[in-house]
């Protein structure tokens, strides 16, 4: 059997050549910002190629090469089909939702629950959405923190102290960028991503071709995509969830904001649309032929990564570290930012400060963007100790407790006029009761 190999000192020259680059565009931006809109919406005049991009880089992370590569390892083709199932709630995006967005015109997505319904709404679902964002979030920085230790090695480093390495520098990049800055370094680290995911699908099918590999070699049922645990129904139930965490999830709308027009908030979603039916396919064969590669995995939530720690020579082992950072320091870094502005907007400016100056909310806005990356990697940590479940049944656990009822109050208030805030309080509550 094939084994995965350590980064060498070439990998680590290539990952801290990445960080310099990246910290420092995000620091060039920091001295930018005098204006909170700069930080939380980059000032509403972002191309709308480049806020797709952003929003393709936010809506998927490192989680998304653990989550979706363990599924692959373990039940096929299901790793790629469930993934594609996305494309439901992005075209509906772009026919209906994303201009509606753009048409709000807020700083934050829960802005607009005080201009649709009330000043009580909005506090109550900013802070009943908190827990999904915080717990998604410590999965994604779980997830990169993998990538780090399978490839260090290092008998002193813990997985918890890879979370810890991940998270802080995570913190750092969106204290310093803003949204601004996200996005604009989106776009390099698109590119950094794209580029090793697919020398990671040209070396696994080289290294399969000079074994003589043939479909037949695959487990029974690994081109069925109703194979292994999931059928029709979970399906569905997926295809529900994703229609609306992508349609309300926080940081993900907040992009549509970012774009000039109503007619390029759509474009967003359209060109999202389309990276989301093609990716998935150079991501996920890879995993799923690892079970011919590495057929005696004991932990499949490493599959990605030892497949990729396999097949990848020096140097280029170092630019995977870098791209799973890449991943999800696109998503962390609109997270944080999306977050601080809840924090520091309905916060406090809300109750504490509310003729704080621009220069007063742009400090509160890195502070708070600190204190939420702490108690993300603190949660991060209890979620690596956590056993009996795989990452993707995590997702949907925490995801179907409060998302539905945290986001259906929001797209509701988009289509129907007659929902009062009474209406949308009661089904608030009501649903996060029978979530939980």
């Amino acid at each position: 059997m094939e084994t995965a190999k350590a980064l060498q000192v070439f990998d680590y020259l290539v990952i801290a050549g990445y960080f310099a680059i990246l910290l420092g565009t995000a620091l060039y931006f920091s001295r930018r910002m005098s204006l909170s809109t700069d930080f939380f919406t980059a000032g509403g005049n972002i191309p709308w190629w480049l806020a797709g991009i952003s929003f393709f880089m936010a809506s998927h992370s490192a989680l998304s090469f653990v989550m979706y590569g363990e599924l692959a390892y373990k039940y096929g083709i299901t790793g790629v089909a469930i993934f594609q199932t996305t494309i439901v709630g992005l075209i509906l995006a772009g026919i209906y939702v994303a201009k509606r967005w753009r048409r709000s015109r807020t700083m934050t997505p829960v802005q607009f629950l005080e201009k649709r319904y009330s000043l009580a709404i909005r506090q109550s679902l900013a802070w009943t959405g908190f827990p999904v964002r915080i717990v998604d979030d410590a999965l994604k920085i779980f997830s990169t923190a993998i990538f780090l230790y399978v490839g260090m090695k290092l008998s002193i480093l813990s997985l918890p102290m890879a979370i810890g390495i991940a998270g802080g520098i995570m913190i750092i990049y969106a204290v310093l960028g803003g949204q601004l800055g996200v996005m604009i370094t989106d776009f390099l680290q698109f590119v950094i991503k794209m580029v090793i995911v697919l020398f990671i699908f040209v070396f696994t099918f080289t290294k399969l071709a000079a074994i003589g590999f043939g479909w037949e070699q695959l487990p029974e049922g690994f081109l069925n995509p109703l194979s292994g645990s999931y059928r029709t129904f979970n399906y569905f139930a997926f295809i529900i969830l994703m229609i609306v965490s992508l349609n309300s999830g926080w940081a993900l709308v907040q992009k549509y904001n970012c774009v000039a027009t109503e007619k390029e908030a759509q474009k967003v979603a359209w060109l999202v649309a389309v990276l989301n039916f093609v990716s998935p396919i150079i991501f996920f064969l890879p995993p799923m032929l690892a079970r011919v590669l590495l057929p005696d995995l004991q932990d499949t939530k490493y599959a990605y990564a030892e497949l990729a720690f396999t097949v990848l020579p020096t140097g280029m082992m170092g630019m995977l570290v870098a791209g799973m950072f890449a991943s999800t320091l696109s998503t962390m870094g609109s997270e944080f930012n999306v977050l601080a502005g809840i924090l520091t907007n309905d916060l406090y400016k809300r109750l504490f400060k509310p003729q704080a100056t621009e220069k007063e909310l742009v400090r509160a806005g890195r502070i708070t963007t600190i204190i939420v990356g702490g108690l993300i990697i603190v949660i991060a940590v209890l979620l690596s100790i956590l056993r009996g479940f795989n990452i993707f049944d995590i997702m949907l656990k925490a995801f179907g407790a409060l998302l539905p009822a945290t986001a259906l109050p929001i797209l509701a208030g988009f289509f129907w006029k007659r929902i009062t805030a009474r209406g949308a309080l009661t089904g608030l509550i009501a649903g996060a009761i029978s979530g939980v």
